[in-house]
């Protein structure tokens, strides 16, 4: 096995996949992350130039015709990169399972004057605001809970934005639409 660092490496920009990788092993996965620890690539920079989560669930069946967006601007963001990729991860796969029946799903990462936010927003049937609290129980499901699944989705996303330092909340609609 070889030991990818960006600081023992020496990667440059150069080194790293392009930016239309298609099969991301995990080679190119520690690659990408080592130039983020690096130094070599802000977090920033990486999500724009790979858009992974997005891209990874762009041609998913359960999309059913749904289109899946992504709009990132800059955002200063320090914690760790593969608990925040698996939390937006779980939380498009939630949107792809219980948002059936809307037409977008939007993954949107932006800097407000207080923090980086970090969001997935569909535009389905939604949940009623009395579910909200319980679903980042483990094991917990919404009434009209679609599709398999074991309720362990949004509690991982709660616990790895705790272990982050981050706030993590749930909304239902989404502020300025009518469903979701």
């Amino acid at each position: 096995l070889q030991r990818v660092d960006a600081s023992a490496a020496r990667l440059a920009v150069a080194d790293l996949p392009p930016r239309d990788t298609k099969r991301w092993v995990i080679r190119r996965k520690a690659e990408v992350v080592a130039a983020v620890r690096g130094g070599l690539l802000s977090l920033e920079e990486a999500c724009e130039r790979y858009k992974l989560t997005v891209d990874e669930f762009r041609h998913d069946a359960r999309l059913q015709g749904r289109r899946l967006v992504a709009e990132a601007s800059r955002a200063h963001v320090r914690g760790d990169l593969d608990a925040a990729g698996l939390a937006v991860r779980n939380l498009v796969e939630n949107a792809l399972v219980h948002g059936a029946g809307g037409t977008t799903i939007r993954v949107v990462c932006g800097q407000s004057a207080r923090a980086a936010t970090i969001a997935v927003i569909d535009d389905g049937p939604g949940v009623a605001a009395r579910e909200l609290p319980t679903l980042v129980k483990r094991f917990a499901r919404g009434a009209n809970a679609r599709g398999s699944g074991a309720g362990l989705g949004l509690p991982i996303v709660a616990t790895l934005a705790r272990r982050m330092g981050a706030k993590f909340a749930l909304r239902s609609p989404p502020e300025g639409q009518s469903t979701g």
